[in-house]
């Protein structure tokens, strides 16, 4: 029978270690060259809000925490007659590439959803496109 048992942050930390290490990534390296894969500290998790409430971030969150640290997450939210950028997206910032890089390979290979990466500086200036 197959168990689930919740992963602490320990062993997140560990599992990250060993995937940037059999990409080639050498940790211990003075100019710490990062695998080209790895673009942005910010992933965008396509189509994943379809009702807008209170509980979306929350529930973003908890999806995303098992695989990194969390800096911030945004939700753009849709305004009567005015098109906005990113609308029905979650954008989660996470306080490193190797973090975004793992929820980003985790998220599309065990909850099958659509994830890219999000420029940084645009997503500071809430720049969604």
């Amino acid at each position: 029978m197959l168990q689930i048992r919740k992963i602490e942050s320990h062993e997140i930390n560990s599992l990250m270690m060993l995937k940037i290490k059999s990409m080639g990534v050498n940790n211990t390296s003075k100019s710490n060259k990062m695998d080209n894969r790895i673009c942005s500290k910010v992933i965008m998790i396509k189509g994943i809000i379809k009702n807008f409430n209170e509980n979306n971030e929350d529930r973003v969150k908890n999806l995303c925490a098992n695989y990194g640290k969390i800096q911030s997450i945004k939700i753009p939210k849709p305004i009567q007659n005015i098109t906005v950028s990113g609308v029905g997206h979650a954008f989660v910032e996470f306080t490193t590439k190797e973090g975004a890089l793992f929820a980003k390979e985790n998220l599309e290979k065990l909850e099958k959803l659509v994830i890219t990466f999000h420029p940084e500086d645009m997503y500071r200036k809430e720049i969604f496109d």
